[in-house]
């Protein structure tokens, strides 16, 4: 079913100029479409794209933003659809990802935004979608549609929230579910049982692709999560910190799987990942008028 996205419109700021349903690329007779939202500026806005959590395998642009609240900081921010497991699997799915961002570079004068300050961040298999970005921003890999020839592809900061990053690892420690079962979310994305596929999710795997090159990350997860367990993002972590990449890993006490629902506690993880983007970009909070 269609994510409905009057809980996003609800909670933008006055004023936000709206693009939606924009095309950024094709994919035999898909669409493929992202939004736009963005504040009224005299000089290009930092942006940071949101890739929302379904398990490879639901949901859309228009499921619930949590990158809403930084419209008010100065910043764009879009949400993306993308190829869902079932239509066609990996790696279509993060060739849409690295096509949505080269078209927003491309786009940049249309939607005023600063081609050198792109950002991403995501939930659960979101976040290994924002990890994946993260750690093949300086690699020629999954470059499938015209436009990732046209414009980089590459993304400045990253925040993956609660995402698995080495598939055959999910199962290492207690989980929620067997990870192994041919019809596990990991499963259905690569096509085969992962233990029968380990160099298919070794092509899947942010860990693969981290090197010295890969963009500061601020990484989220909760230490009570068994759906995604925390030792994926304890691996990407550590794998980043011995590449020398700025890595923080923010620890949710307690915190269950996910963190984009409404909440004081949620707001709160918000604030910090938008205060991470501020460090990155220099925006300092200064919401209408970012450096260019």
């Amino acid at each position: 079913a269609k994510d409905d996205p009057q809980e996003i419109l609800d909670r933008l700021p006055k004023d936000t100029i709206i693009q939606r349903d924009i095309v950024y690329a094709t994919n035999g007779d898909r669409k493929m479409l992202l939004d736009v939202y963005r504040p009224k500026s005299d000089k290009p806005l930092p942006l940071v794209i949101w890739f929302y959590g379904g398990a490879w395998d639901w949901g859309n642009k228009d499921r619930s933003n949590a990158l809403v609240p930084m419209i008010s900081r100065g910043y764009a921010i879009a949400g993306v659809t993308y190829t869902k497991s079932r239509e066609e699997i990996f790696p279509a799915v993060i060739n849409d990802c690295r096509a949505a961002v080269s078209f927003l570079r491309l786009n940049a004068k249309r939607f005023n935004l600063d081609p050198k300050r792109f950002g991403a961040a995501g939930e659960s298999s979101g976040g290994h979608l924002t990890a994946l970005l993260a750690t093949t921003s300086d690699s020629n890999e999954f470059m499938k549609h015209p436009v990732t020839q046209k414009a980089s592809s590459a993304i400045q900061a990253a925040s993956p929230w609660c995402g698995p990053t080495d598939f055959l690892k999910l199962n290492d420690v207690k989980a929620s579910q067997d990870y192994s079962r041919k019809q596990s979310a990991p499963s259905r994305l690569i096509g085969a049982p992962i233990k029968e596929a380990p160099e298919k999710c070794k092509q899947a795997n942010p860990i693969t692709y981290v090197s010295k090159g890969d963009p500061p990350c601020f990484i989220v997860h909760g230490d009570k999560d068994f759906v995604v367990p925390m030792n994926q993002s304890e691996l990407l972590h550590a794998a980043l910190q011995k590449a020398g990449v700025p890595s923080t890993l923010h620890v949710v006490k307690g915190g269950g799987h996910g963190f984009s629902k409404i909440t004081p506690a949620n707001n709160e993880i918000v604030k910090k990942v938008m205060d991470f983007f501020d460090r990155q970009f220099n925006t300092a909070n200064k919401a209408t008028n970012p450096p260019s």
